[in-house]
């Protein structure tokens, strides 16, 4: 239920079957899954990279949420859900979020991604001005 009231808040439809999607609302769809596993850590290796352009400023505005707001439990509050969280497992609300680009070899060493900057992503309005739009 918290992960479909994502979905539709990111204009996707929970009920499509993945075997359907294209590639760039799977790519959304593993963002958001990630997401809601809610981990302190997450490593995400060009995130944007094939997400639609219209959907690029609210995964970008979304990815920020999670990592300055507290993790899923800011997540539920924007779409107004309640996470499954065990009320006897104490967490801290600082999440890291670090972005890779991967280095000329695809299966080679992740280099951090300077192309993707979600702050200043979001401060200049979004999609394209920041080169992985």
């Amino acid at each position: 239920e918290f992960c479909e009231a994502v979905a539709k808040l990111l204009g996707m439809d929970p009920g499509q079957s993945t075997a359907l999607m294209s590639k760039g609302p799977s790519q959304v769809l593993g963002i958001v899954k990630a997401l809601l596993v809610d981990p302190d850590v997450l490593c995400l290796v060009r995130p944007l990279s094939m997400v639609p352009k219209d959907m690029i400023d609210p995964v970008a505005i979304l990815l920020r949420l999670w990592q300055a707001g507290g993790g899923a439990p800011a997540i539920a509050d924007l779409v107004q859900q309640t996470p499954e969280v065990p009320k006897t497992v104490h967490r801290s609300t600082r999440r890291t979020l670090i972005l890779g680009n991967v280095d000329h070899k695809p299966f080679g060493p992740c280099a951090l991604d300077v192309l993707l900057d979600l702050d200043k992503h979001l401060v200049q309005g979004g999609a394209g001005k920041n080169g992985d739009g």
